[in-house]
């Protein structure tokens, strides 16, 4: 049991470096970036042809992948997803994952794919915590090849811990938006929370605010169709509470078969857990927030 336990602990811990990263690479903050990675840290980005581009921290250039990593296009915001995350190794210290990277203008209404790869990081633990010592990036379809994925026997029984059951509330949140099922929404709110979109669309606070919040969302024709999907949780502890920053991409399907990426936006929350269960007490969504002197409650920006 302790052993399943702790192995949950050490993936959460490096699911967390990882979305660390790619906050640091979007936000563009080289000493953020750099502190996820070992200090002989090396990024090595493959192209279909077979050739490569390498980033190394002992040569000082590992910081220099970020603007690498926006070359040839002009964008206002950047997103890496990190999703599918495999682990494998004695330790668990391997990590393969897919990356989707979105470029984003005029306010996260107009976007694009600019690329999607497969992603190996390999990880050390050092005494900072899990740090990556190497990564390579390949795109899909280079070298393709068959394999075996591995697998994890964690035993009958984990041990759930608070990041587990925040990315659950944050599930649940999806789901029961994209049905538009008003009740099963407000059952994730606690009875005084704030609900705000600082695009001035909408806004709400108690029960009754944010039920009139949703009630507005769901009458608009044009929110039929869509699907909200987030990632990259980083979880800060703000006393016994948490305030969680992600990402969220909202892809809209029409009747007749077109799609599109409809929004690229950041959410802010403020969790709290009340009765044995995880709620919002905040939920901010709208353009990238502040993250140098903040407050403990979020607030929108300007």
């Amino acid at each position: 049991m302790t052993g399943a336990v702790d192995r949950l602990s050490e993936k959460s811990a490096i699911l967390d470096v990882l979305a660390r990263a790619a906050w640091a690479l979007d936000e563009k903050r080289p000493a953020e970036f750099a502190a996820q990675f070992t200090d002989d840290a090396l990024i090595e980005r493959r192209t279909q042809d077979g050739s490569s581009e390498q980033w190394s921290a002992a040569a000082g250039s590992l910081t220099d992948f970020i603007d690498a990593a926006r070359e040839g296009v002009s964008i206002e915001e950047l997103q890496t997803w990190t999703s599918d995350a495999v682990f494998s190794g004695a330790d668990d210290s391997d990590v393969s994952s897919t990356s989707l990277r979105i470029g984003s203008a005029a306010g996260g209404l107009s976007n694009v794919i600019l690329g999607d790869d497969r992603v190996h990081d390999t990880l050390v633990h050092t005494s900072e915590g899990w740090r990556i010592r190497h990564r390579v990036i390949e795109p899909f379809g280079a070298r393709d090849r068959a394999g075996t994925s591995p697998t994890w026997d964690g035993g009958a029984e984990v041990v759930t811990r608070d990041r587990v059951e925040i990315e659950a509330l944050i599930a649940d949140y999806a789901w029961a938006l994209d049905m538009a099922d008003i009740d099963r929404v407000l059952a994730l709110f606690s009875d005084d929370a704030v609900m705000q979109d600082p695009y001035g669309r909408f806004a709400g606070s108690g029960a009754g605010g944010v039920r009139r919040f949703f009630e507005g969302l769901f009458a608009r024709p044009e929110f039929s169709g869509r699907i909200h999907w987030v990632s990259q949780l980083v979880l800060t502890p703000v006393g016994e509470d948490y305030r969680v920053d992600s990402y969220a991409l909202v892809p809209a399907a029409f009747p007749n078969g077109a799609a599109n990426l409809h929004l690229v936006a950041f959410y802010r929350d403020l969790v709290r857990r009340e009765k044995g269960r995880w709620v919002f007490v905040e939920r901010l969504v709208g353009a990238r927030w502040p993250r140098e002197g903040e407050s403990t409650t979020a607030q929108p920006a300007s």
